[in-house]
């Protein structure tokens, strides 16, 4: 029996490794994490718009899978984190005065997607292992991509619905409008005096 072997090369993969950069690094990776990352490839391979990526070290990246964008949105994430829930002071009108606030508990994706369950959900989060956050984060980032097209799609379709309604709406008032002057319209005196000028002009020129 004859097993071919199968192509892989239409299949994009959301999981990016760069033996290139960390050859050495990988062959050091504990059996523990190889099964994580094979198991992460798995869970991602339907993300399409972001890439976990791993290139000279074991910290995950996150980024767009358009190369044009050259954020690492984990690391922005991680960012973020070391500020949530802290207080803050800024510059504030004349003489030294400032105004302060805190700042959010949850990171900016997190109340985006699950609005009151953020807390929730950001707990759940901060309990994976970070080759698994990587992974939560791409999922997240797509569906929020996702969520904002659906939207836009939907304004713009409004947008035009309304402006055809509009539209109707002036052509129908525009139509009853001429019907009912046109059916109880009457001629003023000069008006008629116009109208005699006219004739009497037609013959004699």
């Amino acid at each position: 029996m004859r097993v071919d072997a199968v192509d892989n090369t239409n299949f994009r993969m959301a999981l990016k490794l760069n033996p290139d950069k960390m050859p050495a690094k990988l062959r050091e990776m504990s059996m523990e994490n190889i099964i994580r990352l094979n198991q992460l490839g798995e869970k991602i391979k339907d993300i399409k718009l972001y890439d976990v990526v791993f290139e000279d070290s074991f910290v995950p990246q996150v980024k767009s899978a358009d190369a044009s964008v050259k954020k690492d949105f984990f690391k922005e994430l991680k960012k973020e984190e070391g500020y949530l829930g802290k207080a803050y002071e800024i510059p504030c009108g004349m003489c030294g005065e400032t105004a302060g606030g805190f700042f959010p508990d949850e990171p900016k994706i997190f109340r985006e997607i699950y609005k009151e369950d953020a807390s929730k959900e950001y707990k759940e989060f901060k309990k994976l292992h970070q080759i698994d956050q990587a992974g939560e984060l791409s999922r997240l980032l797509e569906k929020k991509d996702v969520t904002d097209m659906i939207n836009k799609a939907k304004q713009e379709s409004d947008a035009k619905l309304k402006a055809y309604i509009e539209k109707q709406k002036k052509e129908i008032y525009n139509t009853a409008f001429d019907e009912i002057v046109s059916k109880y319209e009457f001629v003023t005196q000069e008006a008629e005096k116009v109208n005699k000028k006219s004739w009497w002009k037609s013959i004699f020129g």
